[in-house]
């Protein structure tokens, strides 16, 4: 049995904008300044990917991204990145 996973490169934060994009949730172009996504704290439209809160500024890269998540419910594994920054100078005791 094979075991389907997807793994997000870009934060949660994005990858969850895009999900609730993808999802219809999201109603693009934006119609407030002020946006709400489950999971996140209220944010500023400007705060948004620039292809979501600038709609249709770059229509391939927009498809591209949010229509990753068209089949995710067929996966048994979702992994993000959730960190931001890791160790600076990471080569420093070895």
């Amino acid at each position: 049995m094979w075991v389907r996973t997807v793994f997000f490169t870009q934060s949660c934060t994005v990858n969850n904008i895009y999900y609730y994009v993808h999802q219809g949730m999201l109603k693009l172009p934006l119609s407030k300044l002020k946006v709400v996504v489950p999971g996140l704290f209220p944010l500023q439209a400007c705060d948004l990917p620039s292809f979501v809160y600038l709609y249709e500024s770059y229509p391939a890269f927009f498809d591209m991204v949010v229509n990753q998540f068209s089949n995710i419910e067929k996966v048994d594994w979702v992994f993000y990145n959730t960190f931001y920054k890791l160790k600076e100078k990471w080569w420093i005791g070895w």
